[in-house]
């Protein structure tokens, strides 16, 4: 019964289920309408640590192999941005 009121936006439902690999890169697939995605690296509640402003902790980010993009997961807003964008570090902030 609890069970059925998991979904993605339960922090430790979505860090297990992002844990792995293929589960994540299945997901990104999806939300970023690419079929046949390969991912280089996949990270559960990863910090960007920035030291003149505010830090920032991502409930997950997960870089595409080719390297050309990024997808990240911050207070239940997905993002996906080019992976040279400096907006990075600082579109969870705000």
């Amino acid at each position: 019964e609890r069970v059925q009121e998991f979904n993605l936006t339960n922090d430790l439902f979505a860090g297990k289920v992002f844990e792995d690999v293929e589960a994540s890169r299945e997901l990104c697939s999806i939300l970023m309408q690419k079929p046949g995605l390969r991912l280089k690296s996949v990270r559960t509640q990863y910090v960007i640590r920035n030291l003149q402003s505010h830090s920032v902790q991502l409930d997950f980010l997960a870089e595409e192999d080719s390297g050309s993009s990024s997808l990240y997961i911050c207070n239940s807003t997905l993002i996906i941005l080019p992976m040279s964008s400096s907006a990075k570090k600082s579109s969870c902030t705000e």
